[in-house]
């Protein structure tokens, strides 16, 4: 009988320590804030991107040249486009120009046009090129996620600089093929429901250890066909990923704003679709400043506002639960149910010392 009692005590007691987020496989893990290291983020989508839109809604139903849009709603992170249109059916914008292949790129010869350059980069002396190049610089570049979506015969390619635009070096392109659509290695592509969203199958790259210098970024894209064959449908852009879910993370702060800011909701899923399993755990282990919250808790606690699913770690956080979930009141459920369990227990422990003195 007192092992029955024991062993019942024990389990309730573990029970309790479970349901309090005290089991370091349950609990959060012990901030460790320099986990996460300190570089240039991006985290942006393209498609559904109102701010896209309106620019190039603007502007009018031609395919403009040389167009800087902001990314993440900030003024100070832009990107310049060679070349692009916008999509309203896909609600994209499309890299490339199916009205007149006389645009391309690879035709500019002022040595001053990142452009210019870029073409020359690519190893390409003929055909239809356009890009996009940030006119920002990446520092402590550690990796790069790029997602496309419908695209004609050619390939698509990464570049950076590290003087300002003068001289570009490739990083990155696919296998070229020219007689099919750019087919990249697979990551994280449309199995993730939040990100497939969309009216067309996602195409993407994952590509690590890039730099230690200060670089801007390009995405080329060439094709070998004539006028109506060169688009590509961008997707989305992710820098630093791990970096990009830290500054959303302390950039928002209002659920509701989030909530109500589509933008916004596209970009943290861009960024959730980008990160890996190091990535999460270190989201995981880290706080944000003033607070109790880890990185990832709180990027959950967005997600979760949006009706978006959370971003998984295989086992539960209980300061990520969102009460009003159904696995969140069943935490809660147990946790009063076992804490109410052991204070009777010890309760009647008391009771009985009391008894036998």
């Amino acid at each position: 009988m007192k092992k029955a009692i024991i062993l019942s005590a024990g389990a309730l007691l573990a029970l309790g320590l479970v349901a309090s987020g005290s089991l370091s496989a349950f609990s959060k893990a012990t901030p460790v804030g320099a986990s996460i290291t300190n570089s240039t983020s991006l985290g942006t989508m393209f498609k559904s991107n109102s701010v896209l839109a309106n620019t190039y809604t603007a502007l009018g139903p031609a395919t403009y040249s040389d167009v800087s849009v902001p990314v993440e709603g900030s003024a100070t992170k832009t990107i310049k486009v060679s070349r692009a249109h916008y999509n309203s059916t896909r609600e994209t914008i499309a890299l490339g120009d199916t009205e007149d292949a006389n645009q391309s790129i690879l035709k500019r010869t002022d040595t001053t046009d990142s452009f210019t350059n870029i073409a020359s980069a690519s190893g390409q002396s003929a055909g239809n090129m356009q890009a996009f190049y940030t006119n920002f610089s990446v520092t402590g570049l550690n990796d790069i996620h790029l997602y496309w979506g419908a695209t004609e015969a050619g390939f698509i390619q990464l570049q950076s600089s590290s003087d300002g635009g003068t001289t570009w070096a490739i990083i990155k392109t696919d296998d070229g093929e020219d007689s099919t659509f750019a087919a990249p290695t697979s990551h994280n592509t449309s199995t993730d429901t939040d990100w497939n969203y969309n009216v067309f199958t996602w195409k993407s790259w994952h590509v690590t250890t890039l730099a230690s210098t200060p670089v801007q970024i390009a995405v080329v894209y060439f094709s070998f066909g004539g006028v109506g064959a060169n688009y590509c449908h961008l997707g989305g852009l992710v820098i630093n990923a791990q970096q990009a879910a830290k500054d959303f993370a302390e950039t928002n702060t209002d659920c509701a704003a989030f909530k109500a800011n589509s933008d916004l909701v596209n970009n943290l899923i861009a960024i959730k679709t980008s990160l890996t399993s190091d990535d999460i755990a270190a989201l995981g282990a880290s706080t944000v400043s003033g607070t109790s919250q880890t990185y990832l808790d709180r990027l959950n606690m967005f997600l979760n506002a949006a009706g978006k699913s959370p971003i998984s770690t295989g086992v539960y956080s209980i300061g990520s639960l969102d009460p009003n979930t159904s696995a969140g009141l069943a935490i809660a459920g147990i946790s009063t149910v076992a804490l109410a369990a052991l204070a009777t227990f010890f309760g009647l422990k008391i009771s009985k010392k009391k008894a036998d003195r």
